[in-house]
Parts: C-alpha cells; sequence; structure tokens
C-alpha cells in the first residue's frame, strides 16, 4: 500500500469521526433512535472516554462505549471480545485482520465502525443485517471484491467507505437501498459505470469517485437533489461530462488528472458552482465555457498546456482564487484584471513575458506568484497592491536589478526572491 493510500486513509478515518458528530448533534432526533435504552445520545457518548487498551475494556465491559484499538497488530480478537455488548464505536483500523471480531453481530448499538485496511474477505450477511444503528461505516482497503451482502439493510447509514475495496464494473446499485447516506467514498476501485439506480440517493452531499475507470456518467444526475461535493479525478473522461450540470447544488467539484480534450457547453448552466479543479489534465483548450460562471470563486488548473486564456474571464467577477501554474500560458489579457474580487494569483512557471499594467488595479491582491517566467518588467504601479502579504515575482525572471530593487522595496519584507 502506498503512502499516499495510507494517508488518505487515515485522513478518511479522522474526517470521518469529527463529520459523524457534527451530523449527530444537528440531527439529534433521528441520529440516535431509542430502540434500546443503553443507546447514548450524541451529548452522552462525546463525554464517555475513548478505551484504546483491548485488556483494559474486557475487563470493565459494562463501561466501554467507545474503543480504539487502531495499529495495535491484531490478526484476531479474543472470544471474550464478544462481551462488549454496549459499544457505540469501534476503531480497528491497520490491523491485519482475517476475520470479523467475535459477537459483532450481537453488538446492536454499534453506531461507528471503522475497519480500513483489514485484511477480511468473507463477511457473512447476518452481521450487517443485526447492526440496525450503525450510521458510520469504514472498510477502506478491505478486499471484499463487491458489495458486503446485507450491509444494504443498514438503512441508517449516513457515511459510508468502501474505498480500494477491489470492486469491479458497475458500481452498487444496492446502495441505492441506503436512503440516508450523506457521504460515500468509492475511490481507489475499478469501477467503470454508474446504473442509473446508483443516483437514486436523494440526501447524499459529498461522493468521492476518484480513481476508477469511469469515461462517461449516467443522465439520472440530476437525482442527486442535495449533492454539493463530487470528486471524479483520475479517471478516463475525455470529454467535460455534460450531465455534471443536472445536478442542482453541486458547489465543489474536482476531476483533476483527466485526459480532457473537449468541453462541453453545459459547464455554462453550472451555476452553483464554487470551485472547479482541473488540474493536470493535460487540455490544451482552456474552458472558456465556464468564463460566465460568475458565482465560481476558485479555479485550479495548474499542469495543463493552455496556450492562452481567454478574454472572457473577466465574466468570473466573483472569482477570489486563480491557480494555473506549469500550464505554458503566454499572455495574460488585460481583460483578466477585471476580476476586482482576486485574493490568490499563481501563474508560476508559465511563459510570461510581461503582465499587464491594470494587474496594478487588482488591489483584493494578497498573493501574487510569478515565478519562473520570463518577465523583463513588471507593471509601473504595482506598488498599489497594498494587502499583498506574499509576493513571488522575482526568482527565475530576467528582470534588470533596478526593478528587483523597486518591487523589493515596495513589498519588504513580503517579497520573495
Amino acid at each position: 500500500m502506498t503512502v499516499h493510500m495510507k494517508h488518505f486513509l487515515g485522513a478518511f478515518a479522522q474526517r470521518l469521526l469529527i463529520l459523524f458528530c457534527v451530523v449527530a448533534s444537528v440531527y439529534a432526533p433521528s441520529a440516535f433512535a431509542q430502540e434500546d435504552d443503553e443507546l447514548l445520545s450524541a451529548e452522552e457518548l462525546d463525554m464517555k472516554e475513548e478505551i484504546n487498551s483491548l485488556k483494559r475494556a474486557i475487563d470493565k465491559p459494562e463501561v466501554v462505549y467507545k474503543l480504539n484499538l487502531k495499529n495495535q497488530g491484531y490478526k484476531k480478537l479474543p472470544v471474550t471480545f464478544a462481551k462488549l455488548t454496549k459499544l457505540q464505536v469501534l476503531m480497528l483500523d491497520d490491523n491485519p485482520l482475517t476475520e470479523l471480531p467475535p459477537g459483532l453481530q450481537n453488538m446492536k448499538n454499534l453506531q461507528i465502525l471503522t475497519m480500513s485496511n483489514a485484511r477480511l474477505k468473507n463477511i457473512s450477511p447476518s452481521v450487517f443485517a443485526n447492526l440496525k444503528n450503525l450510521q458510520s461505516l469504514s472498510l477502506s482497503g478491505v478486499p471484499l471484491g463487491k458489495f458486503p451482502k446485507g450491509l444494504e439493510q443498514c438503512t441508517k447509514i449516513e457515511h459510508l467507505s468502501l474505498a480500494n475495496t477491489k470492486l469491479k464494473g458497475a458500481a452498487p446499485s444496492e446502495l441505492a437501498k441506503l436512503p440516508n447516506l450523506l457521504t460515500l467514498t468509492l475511490a481507489e476501485n475499478e469501477i467503470s459505470s454508474l446504473p442509473e439506480a446508483f443516483c437514486a440517493m436523494p440526501k447524499l452531499i459529498q461522493l468521492n469517485l476518484s480513481r476508477n475507470k469511469l469515461q462517461a456518467l449516467p443522465p439520472t444526475l440530476d437525482k442527486f437533489s442535495v449533492l454539493s461535493d463530487l470528486e471524479i479525478s483520475v479517471n478516463n473522461f475525455s470529454t467535460f461530462p455534460a450531465p455534471l450540470a443536472s445536478i442542482p447544488k453541486l458547489r465543489r467539484l474536482i476531476m483533476q488528472e483527466n485526459p480532457l480534450q473537449s468541453w462541453s457547453p453545459a459547464l455554462a448552466s453550472m451555476r452553483s458552482l464554487r470551485s472547479l479543479n482541473i488540474s493536470s489534465c493535460k487540455t490544451t483548450i482552456f474552458p472558456t465555457e465556464m468564463c460566465s460562471l460568475d458565482s465560481l470563486v476558485i479555479f485550479t488548473a495548474n499542469n495543463n498546456r493552455f496556450a492562452e486564456i481567454p478574454s472572457a474571464i473577466g465574466g468570473m467577477t466573483n472569482l477570489r482564487e486563480f491557480n494555473i501554474a506549469y500550464s505554458q500560458v503566454k499572455v495574460l489579457p488585460k481583460e483578466f484584471t477585471a476580476l476586482k474580487e482576486l485574493r490568490f494569483l499563481n501563474l508560476a512557471y508559465n511563459q510570461l513575458q510581461d503582465l499587464p499594467e491594470e494587474l496594478a488595479d487588482m488591489t483584493s491582491l494578497m498573493t501574487l506568484n510569478v515565478y519562473g517566467n520570463q518577465c523583463k518588467k513588471l507593471p509601473q504601479n504595482i506598488g498599489n497592491l497594498k494587502k499583498l502579504t506574499e509576493c513571488f515575482v522575482l526568482l527565475g525572471n530576467p528582470l534588470p536589478k533596478q526593478e528587483v530593487e523597486r518591487v523589493t522595496g515596495l513589498f519588504a519584507p513580503n517579497v520573495v526572491q
């Protein structure tokens, strides 16, 4: 397993627990059903001690509600583990477990279960069928090969990760039987298509399908009525998928490292979009279709092959961050300087020979990076950029000595040489 994947899974587990607690506090009436007298509320559970020792837990099982045994080398858990019937949070990540914990199916109060990187191959359907209160589950890195049978009966699940579980072909249609899903991660698999039924998750807010084999998306994405965060990086999209425009509340779209060769007019209609990342797509065509999106706040497109930025860029009037480093840009059009709300501008390692004089009017700029270009001069009134706290303009540009001294005097100590 790569260092990148271990970092990804560890970060996911931490975010999962934090997100669960936040959502639980917001949806308290429904998040903790009172079918069992011993089932604690979110506030009560938060006050319980998290136990990190299996021996200590088994010695006093009646007081153990949260157990964290991450990365403790367990290949198998003792039969006495079954005594922990009050568990509501169980974290077993990064243990080489080859079978489920004894008595897991009887832990009916369990709400959070994380077993990332276990070595399980078979999971009895009866296990999940009994975990009626399960709301967060991570099986990332477990070589399942298919959707775990019985999991579709855990209808209270809100957060689910099946990243790197060797899923192939069509995404599991059983996911549509989990009506309360809020976040879903299917990254690092070999999923090549999404069945139309897959989109029938009316509460889904966040979906990660990165590092799969997708080439197209179904026309039923509009069923994701509240989806706001979608990641489809490192797939096989050669054309911007038009169905994305039908997701009514999509705010953040990450699709870096796709072999994009063309764009769709549908991009211009994505009026809810706030953040778009198309880094490392090696595309030669700047997505002019997005230039009318005055809703866009963050645009990241570094490591592409743009020859130029279109003059229509000035229509993105609410843009705050613009990152287009390593993209072979030769000219920054003066219309770009109409982006008066811009705070962060990264033009590093392009082929710029100068910057428009109007850049000095972009007085909201706080970071300006033009490292590694061919600039021989800078705007005469660049000193107007009073809010600059990071100024990366000197290194890698053939600026004459007097220009270097001028800029250093204007922005010291914030200029970086």
